[in-house]
């Protein structure tokens, strides 16, 4: 009797029995990436949820009342600070942080600021500046008196500093402070005002510190008859209102390049080019 050997034959039932376990990490790889795309899709929500935009910070910084005739009186100062109040109103219901203050208190307001990283810090000084020489700037508030010269005033570096602390991505301080001429009976026997803030500037070592004067040294501002408003007062709250000829190509919106650009050739143009 011969026999046969046998030939073994895969079974169906062996082969469906063990399919399911082959498919197993393919589904939890699945899985896996389908829970990062739901994480990631919270994450983003979550940071568009959070994100604040860009604000200004406006600080708007005055003389103060006068208590002594020797602090010069600044010529159409209602009127500039007028127009100014009038922009910064405009900044408040665009949602933006104004500040209104006096010299005395300037940097303590700029210090309680706070700003984002991206946002602006924007100062505007509407005072009297003098400066006998190149490293000693001062502001004079309205307690100035000739026989003690340094009561009364604000150092001008004193005022930079406060803008250079803070963590903002750009920070601009405009003085509009050249009405005081030389003037041997109120001890200014030169005035080089300009070169002080430029000096405070340069001391400072921030680069994303900026600073703009109303005057070079030796020079009086010009008064603005006609506008009962300051030159740079004017420009600078003809910017704040968007009202700014566009000088960067971004016709939607003002940018500090604007209202830097704008001001300077504003102010030269009512100066007939001397300032």
């Amino acid at each position: 009797m011969s026999g046969s050997a046998g030939v073994s034959q895969p079974s169906w039932q062996g082969s469906a029995a063990s399919h399911p376990t082959s498919t197993k990490p393919a589904r939890f790889a699945l899985l896996l990436i389908l829970l990062g795309l739901v994480l990631g899709f919270g994450w983003l929500i979550v940071q568009l949820l959070a994100y604040q935009p860009p604000r200004t910070h406006f600080v708007l910084v005055k003389t103060g009342p006068i208590d002594r005739l020797s602090a010069p009186p600044l010529p159409f100062e209602r009127g500039t600070l007028g127009r100014l109040e009038v922009a910064a109103a405009g900044l408040r219901l665009a949602g933006d942080a104004v500040i209104e203050t006096t010299l005395q208190e300037a940097s303590q307001a700029i210090d309680r600021l706070r700003p984002e990283p991206s946002d602006v810090v924007l100062v505007y000084v509407h005072a009297n500046g003098v400066s006998a020489a190149a490293k000693s700037g001062r502001l004079l508030t309205g307690a100035f008196g000739l026989s003690t010269p340094q009561e009364g005033a604000i150092l001008v570096e004193d005022l930079v500093q406060a803008v250079a602390n803070q963590p903002a991505s750009a920070k601009v301080i405009l003085f509009d402070a050249g009405r005081v001429a030389p003037d041997p009976r109120r001890g200014v026997l030169a005035n080089r005002f300009a070169s002080a803030v430029d000096a405070a500037v340069q001391s400072a070592d921030d680069p994303s510190l900026f600073a703009i004067t109303s005057h070079a040294d030796q020079q009086v501002s010009g008064i603005g008859q006609a506008e009962r408003c300051t030159p740079l007062g004017a420009a600078v709250a003809t910017s704040l209102s968007g009202l700014a000829t566009d000088f960067d190509g971004q016709a939607d919106e003002i940018s500090l390049a604007d209202l830097g650009a704008f001001s300077l050739v504003s102010v030269a143009e009512a100066s007939g080019g001397a300032q």
